[in-house]
């Protein structure tokens, strides 16, 4: 391959789209909107995978191809599952230098791939990851803007230094080196197609080659909360859900006994805290109250995959 410093590197923006068409068309004119100061001249072209076998996002990709600058790709993967959308868009990306994702519910900065290439370049990584930060479509209840969740960090997330490896990431905000996805099967897990998770799976597996993500903290995308979201039953849920995948991509990982003992004693340990603290959790309002409980149902997730469970979050489009 011919190093990026001799011509301009070469990067797939990957969008996975589900009947979402009016996060689609926000998502593509906000890259259409993209600047590269840092990075100097970047040849981008735009890919969109669309998981709806009836092709719902196509009138949108239609009606937007003409007004961007970078050209753009449309293709359907008729296999329900984020997956093997996932794997569709990385084999489509083939002749690139970078493949990156963002989501059909977010908007990008226009500085946010200038900001991902210039930290892959400075620290050499295998992969970069960013903060996407929440945008409410309607105004949040004053207790969840308090609460910092467990699971759910885009609601109460610090700030971490550029340069920081991550132990997980999300194909909400990241920059692949295309070579780098090649050492993986997949190299999206079809077995996670269904419960997500195949982002943290990916993660691991390369982290176990040596190629761990790093953070870059001023790489931001900015990620559309619904409504549907602003409840407790979701935060606990998606805690839930986190526990679950997470052991279920341990557990695929590493399914020897010892392994699973400890997984067991971390979830044991995250459902009886959170338990016991549900009644001094009363005194602090419904925040306390939610927070107690997000610990229980990651703990209870945890404890759940060990048992084969799995928790099928992309049956559910939130959002529009």
């Amino acid at each position: 391959m011919i190093e990026s410093a001799q011509r301009q590197p070469s990067v797939a923006i990957c969008v996975i789209s589900y009947m979402r068409p009016a996060g689609l068309a926000r998502v593509l004119e906000s890259l259409g909107r993209l600047t590269f100061a840092k990075s100097g001249p970047v040849h981008v072209e735009l890919v969109v995978v669309d998981n709806d076998r009836a092709g719902s996002a196509r009138s949108v990709v239609d009606r937007l191809a003409a007004q961007l600058p970078w050209p753009v790709r449309y293709e359907i993967e008729p296999v329900q599952g984020i997956s093997f959308a996932r794997n569709r868009a990385v084999l489509l990306a083939a002749g690139c230098d970078f493949v990156a994702f963002i989501d059909d519910d977010e908007q990008a900065d226009p500085d946010w791939l200038d900001e991902l290439l210039c930290a892959q370049r400075q620290y050499g990584a295998a992969a970069v990851a960013g903060p996407a930060l929440p945008i409410f479509e309607s105004p949040p209840p004053a207790w969840m803007l308090r609460g910092r969740f467990v699971g759910v960090p885009r609601f109460g997330r610090r700030p971490r230094a550029t340069g920081t490896p991550v132990a997980y990431m999300s194909t909400a905000n990241v920059l692949f080196r295309r070579d780098v996805l090649g050492t993986v099967d997949g190299p999206f897990n079809p077995r996670f197609a269904l419960t997500g998770g195949s982002d943290t799976f990916l993660t691991m597996q390369l982290a176990r080659r040596g190629a761990r993500p790093i953070w870059c903290e001023t790489a931001v995308t900015r990620e559309h909360i619904p409504a549907s979201r602003l409840s407790a039953g979701w935060i606990i849920r998606r805690a839930y859900r986190v526990g679950n995948t997470v052991s279920l991509c341990e557990r695929e990982l590493d399914p020897t006994a010892r392994r699973l003992a400890e997984r067991a004693l971390r979830g044991g340990a995250c459902l009886a805290i959170g338990l016991a603290g549900l009644a001094p959790a009363l005194l602090a309002g419904r925040a306390g109250l939610v927070s107690a409980l997000t610990y229980a149902a990651r703990g209870a997730g945890i404890l759940a995959a060990i048992f084969g469970h799995r928790f099928e979050e992309y049956r559910t489009v939130h959002g529009s």
